[in-house]
């Protein structure tokens, strides 16, 4: 194909690109205010934690690189004859068809800036909103089992260990990320302008392998996401239906969170890695930001999910059947790492502590 045909699919790829990223801002701008009251009851003025740290990250950092890549996919078409054009590197027009001969490789410090921010911001923003996944496997496999009346019958001893193998998890494949992105980077061609007079900017050329950036989150949330799914199961099976695993099973209609939101990541980074792939859609997959606006929506909604079930939690402890046997039923409860980042010890201590209040209580009621 010569090369006018390949310009003129990738301005059609352009044009899909552009209307995508509008609705992915629209759907971020959106979701962060129609959920500012949630934001301020769980958010605003609580000490600053790991959860809270990844929500303010997922919240802002979306915005930032969407916002990035607005110039390069809206000014580059050439308004103005080239001595009155304003940004004359502004715009970005991305081609994939063949690499020229490295001898015409041109550096444009301005172009190189703007694509590896948007490159490197995506990849990291793509691991933060994997860091809020993680927060929800954390507190299914951090549970300890108590009694009727918060008698702490045993904590889970794996706590501290399943907690460092997440982050090791996550620390690995936040690396592998940026490390692969770097690689394509580095392959990434940056050359003139070919049609000075229609479109501005300069003509960046990645390699079609951009897609291969993905494969290391896809491996770890899915990954996490089966996990989920096991120990899901597991609790069903000897303590039938629990307060975090109905909120987990909720239907997507339903309040916040779900297992139908972990679905909808997993299935949206997979997309990404076969969009990327495809050639047709590239364009369209990679510069729109679809995918990182709508998984940051769904993280987001995580968050306040944990968030309301940690005050859930909070209610069914303090909420006691006095009338009933204590030995009578054994439930689990979960850490929630949303306003503490809480350690086996404290949560025993506290635990004990509790158990010794409300036992006097229940005995002066008694007697």
């Amino acid at each position: 194909m010569d090369i006018i045909g390949l310009l003129a699919e990738d301005l059609a790829q352009m044009e899909l690109a552009k209307r995508l990223t509008v609705a992915s801002l629209t759907l971020l701008v959106y979701d962060w205010a129609s959920n500012i009251h949630l934001e301020a009851v769980y958010v605003w003025g609580t000490p600053w934690t790991y959860g809270r740290f990844l929500y303010h990250l997922n919240r802002i950092c979306p915005l930032i690189f969407l916002g990035t890549s607005l110039p390069g996919i809206f000014f580059y078409f050439n308004r103005h004859p080239p001595p009155l054009n304003p940004l004359p590197v502004w715009g970005l027009v991305l081609l994939f068809h063949p690499s020229p001969h490295p001898s015409v490789r041109t550096k444009f410090l301005f172009c190189r800036q703007v694509v590896y921010l948007f490159a490197y911001g995506c990849s990291i923003s793509t691991d933060i909103i994997t860091g809020v996944l993680v927060l929800r496997c954390w507190a299914l496999y951090s549970s300890r089992y108590v009694g009727d009346y918060g008698a702490l019958l045993h904590a889970s001893p794996n706590h501290d260990v399943f907690l460092r193998m997440l982050s090791i998890g996550l620390i690995c494949t936040t690396t592998c990320t940026l490390v692969i992105a770097n690689q394509i980077m580095k392959q990434t061609l940056f050359l003139p302008q070919l049609f000075r007079g229609i479109l501005t900017g300069c003509t960046v050329i990645p390699p079609t392998s951009m897609w291969m950036a993905l494969i290391p989150t896809t491996i770890f949330e899915s990954t996490l996401f089966i996990l989920t799914l096991w120990k899901l199961g597991t609790i069903k099976k000897h303590y039938g239906s629990t307060l975090l695993s109905r909120r987990l099973t909720e239907e997507l209609t339903k309040s916040y969170s779900g297992i139908a939101y972990f679905a909808a990541r997993v299935a949206l980074i997979i997309f990404a890695c076969i969009g990327g792939s495809i050639k047709t859609i590239q364009i369209a997959t990679n510069a729109s930001g679809i995918v990182i606006a709508v998984s940051s929506v769904v993280c987001s909604r995580i968050s306040f999910s944990l968030y309301q079930l940690n005050e859930e939690q909070k209610c069914d402890l303090t909420t006691l059947d006095l009338t009933s046997n204590c030995e009578s039923c054994c439930r689990p409860e979960f850490v929630i790492p949303m306003t503490s980042i809480p350690s086996s010890k404290s949560d025993v201590h506290a635990c004990v502590k509790s158990v010794c209040t409300l036992n006097d209580l229940r005995a002066d009621i008694i007697t």
